[in-house]
């Protein structure tokens, strides 16, 4: 157990039971000091550097990445106004910024499926498809990918590309939306003359989709038409 010594100084006890002064004098003290800065002082001030680094880095990042999401919500914010306004040409243009600017943005995703829609509308199915398509491969979470991988499936099918439809939506996740999924399976086989198949697929989609949802409707008219055209087809 250390104790003090008559000059100040620090003593130790040595294994022999003697106490002895480390430090006799300050000047002593003072040495001992600076030769262990100048053995410990760089390290020491490269960590505290790496320290302040990392932290304040830390927070020019998210300060960063907080500015960068403010502004493609606003810029989002005027397509969405513009589409309200059926300004459809400023609305694309302002889609384009945000995938052009801020593609990690989850407004990017959305935006491409705005400007699919409008396109669509313009009769231009190949450049929905193709905003479809990078929808598809940069959302970021489930239900966005599900939306879009539909969307672009029932555009391929518009455009009478069944056999590539279908390719979109067989063997993936269907998640929440197995209604939706059934539904554009059965109008696939449809189109592809699979009688048996799509009506298979559309009472699959009744038994998903939720009582009084409207696609119900729409996907029951679709097998009435399909067992009355059968009904004409026989001899």
């Amino acid at each position: 157990m250390g104790a003090g010594t008559a000059s100040g100084g620090r003593a130790e006890m040595r294994e022999d039971g003697e106490v002895v002064d480390v430090y006799a004098t300050d000047e002593e003290k003072v040495e001992a000091i600076k030769k262990w800065w100048k053995a410990n002082g760089r390290s020491l001030i490269i960590g505290i550097a790496l320290g302040l680094a990392v932290v304040f880095g830390w927070r020019t990042w998210n300060e960063h990445r907080q500015q960068q999401a403010e502004q493609a919500s606003n810029i989002y914010g005027g397509m969405m106004g513009a589409m309200g306004a059926q300004k459809n040409e400023a609305a694309i243009q302002q889609g384009e910024q945000l995938i052009s600017h801020y593609a990690d943005s989850p407004y990017a995703v959305y935006a491409a499926l705005a400007i699919a829609k409008l396109r669509l509308e313009q009769g231009e199915a190949a450049a929905a498809a193709t905003q479809l398509e990078w929808a598809l491969q940069h959302a970021s979470t489930d239900p966005l990918k599900q939306v879009a991988r539909l969307r672009l499936a029932r555009v391929l099918l518009s455009e009478g590309k069944a056999d590539a439809a279908l390719q979109r939506i067989q063997g993936v996740d269907q998640g929440g939306f197995g209604g939706e999924y059934q539904d554009l399976l059965g109008d696939i086989y449809a189109a592809q003359g699979k009688t048996a198949e799509a009506r298979a697929a559309y009472t699959k989609a009744l038994e998903q989709l939720k009582p009084g949802a409207p696609t119900r409707t729409l996907v029951q008219m679709k097998m009435n038409d399909l067992a009355a055209t059968v009904e004409k087809g026989k001899p």
